[in-house]
């Protein structure tokens, strides 16, 4: 099976500050500024996490998934690993689908090539239940909307940190790093939430893709660009 997410567990102060830097980003960027004294130039990004050098597309590798931040009230709950796998499959594979032709080939690669690198993928217990309960054709507008944003926060503080230096914990150093990285992090970062919450507006049909996925015998199902799957359900 190919794809899946890296989230880290805990919620430290340094991913609330990035959270609300992000917030800052979304806020100034609708208003027409960023902040020069938070994020440095505006108009320098050491890294565009939108574009790419690459001529072809670069098929997902085969990753693994675990589960992360199991909460006290999950303990007893179980999660039905197999179809988890399959349905973080048919996601990861529909986010890493364009191909050079599309305007979104840039963000495409770039999350596929940190998915291949990493290898594994983890998701919290409680999202990964409510990924596995989605029924075809019965999931409300609300519960998929909350699954998408969840997952989109995952996986793409995941790609764009790996495309910085990790922020230092001490007052002095982080405050450089925002001056050095802040503005690159936070324009990554809502640019690709931006593709992401586009290609993911409707709720993809997971029965189909999984048969799909079954019944191929090429891996030419991954090479095929998105088009088809915004609007499912």
């Amino acid at each position: 099976m190919s794809g899946h997410l890296v989230c880290k567990s805990g919620f430290g102060l340094g991913k609330v500050a990035k959270l609300m830097l992000a917030s800052v980003v979304v806020l100034s960027s609708l208003s027409g500024g960023v902040s020069a004294g938070c994020f440095g130039k505006k108009s320098n990004l050491s890294i565009d996490l939108t574009k790419t050098d690459s001529k072809k597309k670069t098929k997902l590798s085969d990753v693994s998934v675990k589960l992360c931040d199991i909460e006290k009230a999950m303990n007893g709950v179980e999660v039905d690993m197999e179809l988890l796998n399959k349905r973080i499959t048919v996601l990861l594979r529909h986010l890493t689908s364009c191909g050079p032709e599309s305007p979104d080939f840039g963000a495409s690669e770039n999350i596929v090539k940190v998915l291949n690198k990493k290898g594994e993928t983890e998701i919290p217990k409680r999202l990964a239940q409510l990924l596995c309960k989605m029924e075809t054709g019965k999931t409300m507008r609300c519960e998929w909307a909350e699954f998408r944003e969840w997952f989109i926060d995952i996986l793409g503080h995941m790609v764009v940190d790996d495309s910085v230096p990790s922020q230092p914990t001490d007052k002095e150093g982080s405050q450089n790093w925002q001056k050095e990285y802040g503005h690159t992090y936070y324009k990554n970062y809502v640019n690709l939430a931006s593709y992401m919450r586009k290609s993911l507006k409707n709720k993809l049909n997971f029965d189909e893709r999984i048969k799909q996925m079954e019944t191929d015998t090429t891996p030419s199902t991954a090479e095929t660009p998105s088009k088809e799957a915004s609007a499912e359900e």
